[in-house]
């Protein structure tokens, strides 16, 4: 009987260490894992941690009252114009622009009575090693020889001067053709605004731009 009385009294003693963590060196175990301070104490500055709202986005900048759309050729422009009749309608003006004129200068030469007088001189050109190109409808007043191509005014003019040298012949310069147009549009509202830049999306090298401000 003082035997089993001993060993529950040992049991007893053996829990209650346990419960104070003394034999947790010995054992690895511990009682006290409900309140588990070590976690709190790994969470650095948990105090600190704030919860912040996403700022809101900044107001949206109001939409030009002037828009241009293109670069668009003269053709794509007449399908523009007769897609977006109606919502055209609703602007307080359209019109168009012509493009800055981008190209080559040329150099024409002209005052042909008529398509043989033009060929007679195309020939004899063609004798002094100048090669030239028939430009114009023939039997007309503007049709030329084409003599040359150039970068700029400066190199067309250049070799006005030296034909001029040369022959008393009606030379001339010619600067770029424009042929690409900006459709410009007075206070579109938002349909209108979609559909041009849907319709410049699908053209490759145009765009909708607010309009520039007047030189």
């Amino acid at each position: 009987m003082r035997t089993l009385v001993a060993l529950l009294l040992l049991a007893n003693l053996g829990f209650f260490a346990l419960a104070q963590g003394w034999l947790q060196p010995y054992v690895g175990l511990a009682t006290h894992h409900e309140r588990e301070p070590q976690r709190l104490a790994a969470q650095l500055n948990a105090d600190s941690v704030r919860v912040l709202a996403a700022a809101g986005s900044a107001p949206a900048a109001p939409a030009p009252a002037c828009i241009q759309a293109g670069p668009f050729s003269s053709e794509q422009l007449d399908r523009v114009e007769a897609t977006l009749a109606a919502a055209l309608r609703n602007a307080a003006s359209w019109r168009r622009l012509p493009a800055e004129a981008e190209g080559e200068w040329r150099l024409l030469l002209g005052g042909f009575a008529d398509a043989a007088a033009l060929s007679r001189r195309q020939a004899a050109l063609r004798q002094e090693g100048v090669d030239s190109e028939a430009v114009g409808m023939a039997d007309t007043p503007s049709a030329a020889l084409l003599l040359g191509r150039y970068p700029d005014q400066e190199a067309a003019e250049a070799a006005l001067a030296r034909w001029q040298q040369r022959s008393q012949e009606p030379v001339s310069v010619a600067p770029p053709m424009a042929t690409l147009y900006w459709m410009r549009v007075e206070q579109p509202d938002e349909l209108l605004r979609q559909q041009l830049q849907a319709v410049a999306a699908a053209t490759p090298g145009s765009s909708v731009i607010a309009c520039p401000a007047p030189r």
